[in-house]
C-alpha cells in the first residue's frame, strides 16, 4: 500500500579506523562505509500493493579480507555502516564457517545479537540475515587462529531498509496510526487462539522488500503442516530465491494493552515456497497466496493453525488481527454483517465487504502491512484474507473517500478453496483437505495439550430472550464448568452449553473452566 521512488544511485566505499574503549568489541578494526544514495519516499495508498519496507543491493565483499584480529584474543571483528539505512540485511552467497569458530553479527550497541553462527549454518545455497535494526552492523569471529584462513564469507546483496525493523515506540511503539488497537487489549480477549496464528512478514519480491501479514492454518490432517496464508497481491512475482528470504515474525505483539518502549521477542522464520494462488492479485479472484514454510513452526512460538469457513453467508461480526505499517499486532472489530462484494469493480464477486467499529479503545481500521490478514467470524475461523480498501483512521487520510466508516474488502475463503481455477496450483481445497471430505469448516489446532479456555456468544441479550453460548477451547478438554451470574440455568458441564436466559438488566460475568 506504499511504494518506493528511489534517487540516482551513488555507491561510496569509506575505510574507518575506530576507536573503541576496553569493554568495547575491539579496541581498533576496520569500519566499511556505504552510501548507496538511495533515498525512500512513502506514498501512502489502500490499493491491493504491499507496503514497501527496503531495497536490496548488490555487493561483493569477502569478510575473511577485513576482518582484524584483536590483540591478545582469537577474535576478528570488522564493521559496516550503511549511510541512512533504518536497519541492515545481509545476504551472502558463500558461507563457509570451518568446525571451530564461531560468527556473531550485530548493532553497535549489542541489543540485537545474532549467532553463533558455525559449521552447522553451513550452506550450499544463500545464507540470508534478517535485518539487524540499525545503520551499522558488527561482525566477529571467535575461536583458533589456526582455523581462521579457512573462513569463507561473502556479502553478495544488502537489504537496505526504509524503516526500522523495531520500531520507534513514541508513535505507538510503530509507525501505525493512533486509531489502532493493541491485540491484547479487551478487543482481543476472546480471541487468544487466532492471536497465536497470526505473523508479520517480511517479504521479498523483484529486488524489494515489503510488509505484510499471514496467518498459520490448519489441514484436514490435523498434523501442524507449516501452511501459512496471505494476499496474492503481497508474493505474487516473488521467486523461488525470493521465497527463501521470507521473515516471518511470530507473537510480535505487546503483552498488554499499552504502548511501551520494550521491544516484543523477536521468533523468526526464514524461508517458504510457494503451494498454491489467485495468481491476478485479486483483479479477478480472491487475492489468496498459499505457502508453506521450510521449517516445522518451533512449539516454543506456541503457535495455533487457524480454523476456516467456506461458507456462502458473510459473518455477522467479526474482528481482523493484522501488523499495520509492519507494527506490533493490532485488531479491528466489525460489528455490522460482512456482504458480499468485487474487488475494484471487477464484477467477481469473490471478496467479502466490512466496515469497522468504535470500540472501547480505538476504532481500529487497517493500513499498508495489514495486506493477507485473515478476517475471522464469531468462532473464530478464517472467512477471507485482506486485499485492501478506503478504511482510513481519518477522512480523506488516504484521499477522497477514504475514512473510518469506509469498507475494506477481504478475498473469500470459499472463493479460494476452489473458484479461482481448476488446477490445483490455483485452489486451497487440495492442501487443506488432503483427506478429501470436503467440510464446510476446519476447527483450529494447538500443538499442546495443555487446555486453553475459550468461548463465543452474542455480548447484548434482550430480557427475557435466550443467549446461545459455544466452546472454542484449545487444546485437549475432557471436562468443561460454565458459570452464569444472573442466568437461567446458572451453570453447565457440557461443552456447548444449554441456551440461557436473564431476566433482569445489567453486566454479568461468564466464566469458563476447561481442564483435563
Amino acid at each position: 500500500m506504499k511504494r518506493v521512488l528511489l534517487s540516482s544511485l551513488l555507491f561510496l566505499l569509506v575505510w574507518n579506523l575506530y576507536g573503541q574503549t576496553e569493554d568495547s568489541l575491539t579496541n581498533s578494526y576496520k569500519w566499511l562505509s556505504i552510501d548507496y544514495g538511495a533515498h525512500i519516499e512513502s506514498v501512502d495508498s489502500k490499493g491491493a500493493t504491499p507496503l514497501s519496507a527496503g531495497v536490496f543491493y548488490a555487493s561483493d565483499i569477502f569478510l575473511h579480507n577485513i576482518l582484524d584480529k584483536k590483540v591478545g584474543f582469537n577474535k576478528w571483528q570488522t564493521g559496516i555502516t550503511i549511510v541512512n539505512s533504518k536497519a541492515v540485511g545481509l545476504v551472502f552467497d558463500i558461507f563457509f564457517i570451518p568446525e571451530g569458530l564461531d560468527v556473531f553479527i550485530s548493532d553497535v550497541s549489542k541489543n540485537d545479537v545474532r549467532g553463533p553462527y558455525n559449521f552447522k549454518d553451513i550452506t550450499d545455497s544463500h545464507f540470508y540475515l534478517p535485518p539487524v535494526n540499525s545503520d551499522s552492523i558488527i561482525i566477529e569471529v571467535r575461536g583458533s587462529a589456526s582455523l581462521f584462513p579457512l573462513l569463507n564469507l561473502h556479502i553478495s546483496e544488502i537489504l537496505v531498509m526504509s524503516k526500522p525493523v523495531i520500531h520507534n515506540y513514541h508513535k505507538g511503539f510503530g509507525g501505525s496510526e493512533s486509531c489502532e488497537i493493541n491485540v491484547n487489549c479487551s478487543e482481543g480477549d476472546l480471541w487468544e487462539m487466532q492471536k497465536k496464528s497470526v505473523v508479520r512478514i517480511l517479504l521479498r519480491k523483484n529486488g524489494q522488500a515489503y510488509w505484510c501479514t499471514g496467518t498459520l492454518v490448519n489441514n484436514t490432517n490435523n498434523d501442524y503442516h507449516p501452511y501459512l496464508l496471505t494476499a496474492d497481491h503481497c508474493g505474487n512475482g516473488a521467486s523461488e530465491y525470493d521465497l527463501s528470504q521470507w521473515v516471518f515474525y511470530f507473537n510480535y505483539a505487546f503483552e498488554g494493552c499499552d504502548d511501551i518502549a520494550v521491544e516484543p521477542e523477536l521468533q523468526t522464520m526464514t524461508g517458504c515456497r510457494l503451494i498454491a494462488s489467485g495468481g491476478d492479485e485479486g483483479d479477478s479472484g480472491s487475492d489468496f497466496y498459499l505457502v508453506e514454510l521450510l521449517d516445522n513452526v518451533p512449539f516454543s512460538y506456541d503457535p495455533f493453525f487457524c480454523g476456516w469457513d467456506r461458507s456462502v453467508s458473510g459473518a455477522a461480526s467479526g474482528v481482523t488481527i493484522h501488523h499495520p505499517d509492519g507494527d506490533v499486532k493490532k485488531i479491528s472489530t466489525f460489528n455490522n454483517s460482512a456482504t458480499t462484494a468485487d474487488w475494484n469493480g471487477s464484477g467477481v464477486f469473490s471478496h467479502w465487504e466490512v466496515t469497522w467499529s468504535d470500540t472501547e479503545n480505538g476504532h481500529g481500521v487497517t493500513e499498508g502491512g495489514s495486506s493477507g490478514a485473515p478476517l475471522f467470524n464469531p468462532y473464530g475461523y478464517i472467512t477471507g484474507t485482506l486485499t485492501g480498501g478506503l478504511a482510513a483512521c481519518e477522512e480523506g487520510l488516504y484521499g477522497p473517500g477514504t475514512g473510518p466508516d469506509e469498507p475494506d474488502f477481504f478475498g473469500k475463503f470459499g472463493y479460494s478453496w476452489n473458484q479461482n481455477g481448476s488446477l490445483a496450483s490455483e485452489q486451497l481445497m487440495p492442501w487443506l483437505d488432503p483427506q478429501s471430505i470436503n467440510p464446510a469448516f476446519l476447527e483450529g489446532l494447538y500443538n499442546s495439550d495443555i487446555p486453553v479456555a475459550s468461548f463465543y456468544a452474542d455480548t447484548a441479550v434482550i430480557i427475557g430472550n435466550e443467549i446461545s453460548f459455544t466452546d472454542r477451547s484449545a487444546g485437549v478438554v475432557e471436562e468443561w464448568n460454565w458459570y452464569f451470574e444472573g442466568g437461567i440455568p446458572e451453570t453447565s458441564n457440557e461443552k456447548n452449553p444449554p441456551p440461557v436466559s436473564y431476566s433482569s438488566f445489567g453486566a454479568y460475568d461468564v466464566r469458563l473452566v476447561a481442564s483435563n
